[in-house]
């Protein structure tokens, strides 16, 4: 519910609301499922699209990093 705000807000410029959107919506997602974790990927990548965006490419690295672990152990299943 979170996510298209955050696109909307990353496209204004509004970078620093982008980045706060995106966090609450990884902190509803968080509460979600084991079946569901391919949403909370979706969350880390969006975070990690706001923090290089914004030039923060370390955050980014680490936020896609996390995105990258959770779609991988889906696979392992």
């Amino acid at each position: 519910m979170y996510h298209p705000l955050t696109d909307t807000q990353g496209a204004r410029g509004d970078f620093n609301s982008a980045l706060q959107s995106a966090q609450l919506a990884l902190y509803n997602r968080f509460k979600l499922s084991e079946e569901e974790r391919s949403i909370k990927a979706d969350s880390y990548h969006s975070l990690g699209d706001t923090q290089h965006a914004q030039s923060d490419f370390s955050s980014a690295r680490q936020f896609k990093q996390r995105a990258l672990y959770i779609g991988r152990k889906l696979f392992e299943k």
